[in-house]
């Protein structure tokens, strides 16, 4: 390619020092939706949601959804033996309607 050496070492530098910066600004968008996702359910919607409030259960399935549908998750095969991951839907049904039960059926103790 006809390029001095020091011309290849300076795009290296800067190529590595971009890509650095970019899995780091990753890396942080990776911690702030860890963090979102881990945020407690504020008392009073809970409350609301086990007295039948329907916009405190919606809230509450809203807030688990992601968990819901990463447990759905389920490894399957074609017919000529490639594998893929799908989300059962069944499955996941199943889930949100055995957490609309437990809220329905949680009893608060003061």
């Amino acid at each position: 390619m006809n390029l001095d050496r020091s011309t290849v070492n300076e795009h290296r530098k800067r190529s590595l020092e971009l890509l650095k910066q970019m899995m780091e600004e990753r890396s942080n968008e990776n911690k702030k939706k860890n963090n979102e996702d881990t945020r407690l359910l504020p008392f009073c919607v809970i409350k609301a949601a086990t007295e039948g409030d329907i916009l405190a259960i919606h809230k509450v399935l809203n807030h688990y959804e992601r968990y819901i549908t990463s447990s759905s998750v389920r490894r399957m095969k074609h017919k000529f033996g490639n594998v893929h991951y799908c989300v059962d839907e069944t499955l996941r049904q199943h889930l949100q309607t055995k957490l609309l039960m437990t809220i329905l059926n949680f009893k608060l103790i003061r």
